[in-house]
């Protein structure tokens, strides 16, 4: 059997202020009541019978009775009918008297006494019913408020699983992601393996970022083991983006190309060390050159730019370059020290102009 637990003299909850105010204006008020999910009883004279004046529709439903089965009738018949007669009290001390218990509890609350429990199954099933009342400041009413534990219970259950099932949704969204992402650098691990095995940039032609770089470690490391000077050039495409946006990704390759003519022309053949390193910077490495002669070399670069116009889709056009230099130094531990401060210097000078 579940159990209805009835508690008196309950002040917190949120029925009370309302019903002081409505129990002391008119009638026709009360039905405000009307709305509530918690079932409503007003015992206008709480007297020798305790007679009921007002039951809002959800009281009907938690009661199992008609209106005129309740407005009229006292406390103590209303409660008796809507107990099963077959059932017993929760701790198995027999049918009780539930009419007369909640009377009690009633006059109990009128007289201040201390609160009491009530336990009884409704007619309806195993409902635990929690029953409050409220005595009344002035006049000698009681508001007495019925609210259905089993079906809350319900709720809250329902709420729960509600909240398990979005916890492990988003476990496995957690875990979709993990997935993703491992997937990702796969990809990423791929890509590079691509690289190595295809070692030419498709629009320059030149080394890619991959192949360059293990071009320029190798001759890192022999500088290093022969105590030879080795410098490194930066040269960015001025206006690259503008081209892209105005003219297309084809005059962009084309433009790729014809850059990549000058850096052939301006290097050494079989001995200098050129490569795309990214969408409009080339990098180059200077075996057995100092700064002087990278200087030489990066005004000769610049030079055959600035003079030789390049074929586009959309015309000839003249592109300037802006250029960084430096020299391998003893505290620069891998090539990639030395071009990370090449390009350092390549983006803090100025634009030039196309000659």
């Amino acid at each position: 059997m579940t159990s209805v637990n009835v508690k008196e003299n309950d002040y917190a909850h949120d029925f009370a202020p309302k019903s002081k105010a409505l129990f002391m204006s008119d009638d026709a008020e009360l039905h405000a009541f009307d709305v509530l999910q918690d079932g409503i009883l007003m015992v206008s004279d709480p007297g020798k019978n305790a007679v009921i004046s007002y039951a809002n529709p959800s009281a009907l439903t938690l009661l199992d009775r008609t209106l005129n089965k309740i407005i009229g009738h006292p406390v103590r018949d209303v409660f008796q009918a809507s107990h099963r007669a077959d059932a017993g009290d929760a701790d198995g001390a027999g049918k009780p008297d539930v009419g007369k218990r909640a009377e009690e509890l009633i006059f109990a609350v009128r007289d201040g006494g201390l609160p009491k429990n009530l336990t009884f199954q409704t007619r309806q099933g195993p409902h635990q019913i929690s029953l409050e009342c409220q005595f009344m400041e002035r006049g000698t009413g009681v508001l007495i408020a019925l609210r259905n534990i089993t079906a809350l219970a319900a709720q809250a259950r329902h709420h729960k699983q509600q909240l398990s099932t979005l916890i492990n949704r988003t476990r496995d969204l957690q875990t979709e992601r993990s997935h993703m992402q491992a997937e990702l650098e796969k990809l990423r691990i791929q890509s590079r393996e691509l690289e190595r095995m295809v070692p030419f940039d498709r629009a320059s032609g030149l080394p890619n970022r991959a192949h360059f770089m293990d071009l320029a470690a190798a001759e890192f490391q022999r500088s290093r083991r022969y105590g030879h000077c080795l410098s490194v050039v930066m040269a960015k495409i001025l206006g690259y983006d503008t081209i892209i946006r105005s003219q297309g990704a084809d005059c962009g390759d084309a433009v790729l190309m014809g850059i990549a003519q000058v850096c052939d022309t301006a290097c050494r053949s079989g001995v200098d060390i050129v490569g795309r390193y990214s969408d409009s910077v080339f990098a180059l490495v200077l075996p057995e050159t100092n700064v002087s002669g990278a200087l030489i070399f990066e005004d000769r670069l610049r030079t055959i730019a600035a003079r030789m116009p390049i074929a586009t889709p959309r015309g000839r056009i003249k592109l300037g370059l802006r250029t960084g230099i430096v020299g391998v130094q003893d505290e620069d531990r891998a090539i990639l020290d030395s071009l990370n401060r090449a390009e350092t210097a390549m983006l803090s000078r100025g634009e030039p102009t196309a000659e």
